[in-house]
């Protein structure tokens, strides 16, 4: 009964053959056989199914963000939106972002030092 409570309020993302909401344990196990596939060409391939749903919130936060709302909103929205019950674990996102922003922002003073002394807009003192 819970389940069909929960059908009401959420669209199921994954459906079986007769349109009722695919079992966690299915999904589960079809991630299985697909992880030992990728790991036969792949051997660091470690990812689990639970880290597609991480990326979703990350990438779902950076969204809203780059739409202009406040981040105490976005963090409240996703946290909301992913059922976490603590507030540490949505600010995992906002740092993975912040991280991921710095080291793009490095990167790309890097290119610009290598651009300008490729070019020779470098002088030697």
């Amino acid at each position: 009964m819970k389940a069909l409570e929960r059908s009401i309020i959420f669209t199921p993302l994954f459906i079986s053959n007769y349109g009722n909401p695919t079992e966690s344990k299915v999904i589960s196990a079809r991630w299985a056989d697909f992880r030992k596939n990728v790991r036969m060409i792949d051997l660091t391939f470690h990812h689990k199914f639970h880290d597609l749903r991480c990326t979703y919130g990350t990438y779902r936060l950076n969204d809203l963000l780059q739409s202009g709302i406040d981040t105490s909103e976005a963090l409240d929205c996703i946290m909301s939106w992913m059922g976490h019950n603590h507030e540490q674990t949505t600010w995992k996102y906002l740092r993975y972002l912040k991280r991921k922003e710095i080291f793009l922002n490095q990167l790309s003073l890097l290119d610009e030092i290598m651009h300008d002394a490729i070019n020779g807009d470098i002088i030697n003192e």
